[in-house]
């Protein structure tokens, strides 16, 4: 029994020697073949020349094409102010370089290497009409693949911040166009093709790209060819992506009109309530009218400096008249039962013991209780005058929000979709993570 088990050890470990062996040796010939595909493809090679030719015909316009793909993208801030809208982007660039080909039989089948990138020429990457750009990279590891056929890929992580004109007619019900332009300048568009292409999942759901500030409910791809600076013929090629946003108005139903038409509300009981004296009654309206300045303020600072005042603002400017008005006729209603107070009465022996201080108090005669009436039914008047205005200016701005969300409710009820799917897919991983 030992001497049969022995002998199955021994063969046991002839064989995994045997393997062991031959997977050494393939290891050893592919580090060789790796290292003379190295060797000859970057002997000759420089890297501070451009595989960019001008004027060779139609070989041209074959050497060379760069692409990019936007494998993630997500609209991190718009900053309405300054009219500005910042992404960060996972691009990928793809570019050829007839320099660095090779036969992948000549060289243990080795279709893909990498290598750094700085080892490598690369294309420059531009982005147009920006303000300012972050490579997220760090210097010591960009890395660049590099196939058989000469074609190279890198990673470019970044942030970029780019200008959009905003149109605020109809802030906080409003729509946004914005665009990111890039690609690579300095070279002719009549040398070299370029492309432009968006992760398929973005396509089919824009929606992801959003924050929570804003919702992207549409996204477009595509290259455009720009004139040169000057009359000569330089045109150059712009990858462009237009984001078509939607502002998520609810914050501002929240925390701006329905508050306003509260402090509304409760301002105009203040005014005319019975008790309230002409300074207290002031007071209360030019403390409305601080708060609505103040709202208008911050408002201000948010949004650019346009000549149209937006939706929003006119709300609160309609806010602060309506107190204006409301100081106004409980001062004017006070003056006109102060002057029916004074209307002398047809008996003259009845004004003339008004003048007289008697010793006991007279009965209220015709002019007070008319004074009493036409205040009260004014005060009541007024009230309600002013209630439904402001009930009436709420209801508007709630129907322009239901208008707005009713606009793209298809978009928006897929991209709640997609992200409840991404968020359940989310917690099934982790879950199989955990077990």
């Amino acid at each position: 029994m030992s001497k049969d088990f022995l002998i199955f050890l021994l063969i046991f470990l002839q064989i995994n020697y045997s393997q062991s062996e031959i997977e050494n040796r393939e290891r050893s010939y592919i580090q060789e073949a790796h290292q003379a595909l190295h060797r000859d493809i970057f002997n000759q090679y420089d890297k501070n020349a451009s595989p960019i030719f001008q004027d060779l015909g139609e070989l041209s316009n074959d050497t060379w094409s760069y692409s990019q793909f936007f494998d993630d993208l997500t609209v991190t801030d718009i900053d309405e102010a300054n009219e500005l809208i910042s992404v960060v982007v996972d691009i990928y660039q793809v570019w050829t370089d007839y320099r660095l080909t090779w036969d992948p039989a000549e060289y243990g089948n080795i279709s893909y290497i990498f290598t750094r990138q700085d080892a490598v020429w690369s294309p420059p990457f531009s982005a147009f009409s920006t303000s300012e750009i972050k490579d997220h990279r760090d210097q010591m590891f960009r890395s660049v693949g590099i196939q058989s056929n000469g074609s190279l890929m890198a990673h470019v992580p970044m942030e970029i911040t780019a200008t959009c004109n905003l149109v605020m007619d109809d802030f906080p019900f409003d729509f946004q166009i914005c665009e990111i332009k890039t690609g690579t300048a300095l070279f002719p568009a009549a040398v070299y093709t370029m492309g432009i292409s968006v992760a398929e999942r973005l396509r089919e759901n824009p929606c992801l790209m959003g924050n929570s500030g804003w919702d992207v409910i549409n996204m477009t791809t595509g290259v455009i060819t720009v004139d040169g600076h000057d009359e000569s013929d330089y045109k150059a090629l712009q990858g462009v992506i237009r984001f078509h946003l939607k502002r998520n108005s609810s914050f501002y139903i929240y925390m701006i009109i329905l508050p306003i038409v509260i402090i509304n509300g409760i301002a105009f009981l203040g005014i005319f309530l019975k008790k309230n004296t002409k300074i207290e009654r002031v007071t209360v309206g030019l403390t409305h009218i601080m708060t609505m300045t103040f709202i208008l303020g911050m408002m201000g600072e948010k949004i650019p400096h346009t000549a149209k005042v937006p939706l929003l603002g006119l709300y609160i400017i309609f806010s602060l008249c309506s107190m204006i008005v409301a100081i106004f006729l409980s001062t004017y209603r006070s003056l006109i039962a102060g002057y029916l107070r004074n209307i002398k009465s047809d008996n003259d022996n009845a004004a003339d013991n008004h003048q007289k201080e008697p010793l006991v108090p007279s009965a209220p005669t015709k002019s007070d209780r008319l004074y009493q009436l036409f205040h009260t039914w004014l005060r009541y008047t007024f009230i309600i005058l002013l209630q439904l205005v402001n009930l009436a200016s709420f209801f508007y701005m709630i129907y322009r929000y239901i208008d707005f969300e009713l606009t793209h409710r298809d978009e928006l009820n897929r991209c709640a979709q997609a992200k409840t799917s991404l968020s359940m897919d989310f917690e099934y991983n982790s879950k199989r993570k955990e077990l």
